[in-house]
């Protein structure tokens, strides 16, 4: 069954002779990180079930505003080195240059140490003006410098094995053996005393990030050996900090454009329609899922394809790629637009002419499919600073837009202006993809074979 599965998607995907192991290849990791987040995604809801019973949900509120905050603060403590990471490793392991290799690790590693004292003494600011300050954590600027560090370490060493092309190796740790521990470790301690209090939980945890930072450290063991272990490290500081100072910026713009539609919308409307729109933003972003994932599988190999001069090669992969990503995911968006009214009585949330919000962030996510993975070629060609003028536009788009759509037509202003940032933003991408790199990145282009 699944060797029938793998035939199928590999023939979508583009099954000419010469690029044959490459489209299995890119479907098996598909398939595999599909897997992957679905044991994940089960995870994660056994876990909240299980610390919501555990300490109720007053101490499990709590607990989500402590560690989203310490995540929220990791795009400090590790500035645009994981991109970095997924980038040059890439290149560097394609070119045996074990001495980059082992350099830059430790350049990354510096950074985040450096990085996550400075984050950490952000939470302290921030402690002092919430429920942080209530908790029973006697030295909070302590606690968040260890956290944020093994966490920004265990992010590090995770992005550096992907870009080593050991996909699923740096994805089980944070995703699957995090939530696996603390739910274990949850479960035993409710069997002896019954009952955890916020200290307890935030410690556990803790303890669940370390876990999953000796599993990174576990697969990181065959790397070790081949690239690091009798290598002289070599550094190219300059080089290094331009490009992670560029993949910092365009992560916090990233963030702001994910959030401000959000937060724009608490300001001028209830708190349910709020919450109304969060449900039918998440559920247009199953159509972009595929997308996400292969962009995940692709990031290292546009690197080292653009690196050693392949452009044909690179041409193939892409549209490859894209063709997997079209016809995964148009048939997602046909369901999702033609049962909207059904999945947001579903979740409780079909009110406020919900259907009708979901229907039109389905069409942004479809153009964001459609333009193919515009964002990481840029970012993997060294093309960023085109990436981040991009976002700027669409970040001033959605506020403009929000601004005037809201006050009139509530959550469906809203996704208009999310939908409409996401159309601008992927389509003047596109343009610079084409006109940077030569590469067409739309899924039924025609490629030579390579």
């Amino acid at each position: 069954m699944f060797s029938r599965i793998l035939n199928i998607l590999s023939s979508i995907a583009g099954r000419e002779k010469s690029g044959e192991d490459e489209s299995r290849y890119l479907v098996r990791k598909l398939l595999t990180l599909i897997i992957l987040n679905g044991v994940a995604i089960a995870l994660a809801f056994i876990t909240n079930y299980v610390l919501i019973k555990a300490a109720g949900v007053e101490i499990y509120g709590s607990y989500i505003y402590i560690f989203n905050l310490l995540y929220l603060l990791v795009a400090v403590s590790v500035p645009g080195t994981d991109t970095l990471l997924r980038k040059m490793n890439a290149v560097y392991s394609d070119n045996e240059k074990r001495a980059e290799l082992k350099g830059i690790l430790i350049y990354s590693v510096i950074v985040t140490v450096a990085a996550s004292a400075i984050a950490a003494g952000i939470s302290v600011l921030i402690a002092k003006r919430s429920i942080i300050a209530e908790s029973e954590i006697s030295n909070w600027y302590l606690f968040a410098f260890i956290t944020l560090l093994i966490i920004s370490v265990n992010q590090t060493g995770q992005a550096s094995l992907h870009g080593l092309k050991k996909i699923s190796a740096g994805f089980i740790p944070d995703k699957i053996v995090r939530p696996a521990v603390i739910t274990a470790v949850a479960v035993v301690y409710i069997y002896f005393s019954q009952v955890l209090n916020l200290n307890e939980l935030v410690w556990f945890n803790a303890l669940a990030i370390f876990a999953a930072l000796l599993i990174t450290v576990f697969f990181y063991r065959r790397p070790f050996l081949q690239y690091y272990k009798s290598a002289i490290p070599k550094f190219e500081i300059s080089t290094w900090n331009r490009m992670a100072l560029s993949f910092f910026a365009l992560n916090a713009l990233f963030i702001i454009n994910s959030r401000i539609d959000v937060l724009l919308l608490g300001e001028y409307s209830s708190n349910k329609e709020v919450g109304v729109y969060n449900i039918a933003l998440r559920i247009s972003e199953i159509v972009g899922y595929s997308l996400t994932l292969v962009n995940y599988i692709i990031a290292p190999l546009i690197a080292q394809y653009h690196a050693n001069g392949e452009t044909d090669r690179l041409q193939g992969l892409i549209t490859r790629s894209s063709r997997l990503v079209l016809f995964t995911s148009l048939p997602l968006a046909i369901v999702i637009i033609v049962f909207s009214q059904s999945f947001m009585n579903f979740f409780d949330a079909g009110s406020y002419n919900s259907p009708i919000a979901l229907i039109i962030l389905c069409f942004g996510q479809v153009v964001n499919v459609v333009c193919g993975s515009v964002g990481m070629i840029l970012l993997m060609t060294g093309h960023q600073r085109f990436s981040i003028f991009s976002i700027v536009i669409a970040v001033l788009l959605n506020v403009i837009l929000n601004l005037l759509l809201i006050p009139s037509y509530g959550l469906t202003g809203t996704a208009i202006a999310t939908a409409s940032s996401m159309a601008v933003w992927n389509f003047i991408m596109y343009i610079f993809v084409l006109k940077k790199t030569r590469i067409n990145p739309f899924a039924l282009t025609s490629y030579k074979k390579s």
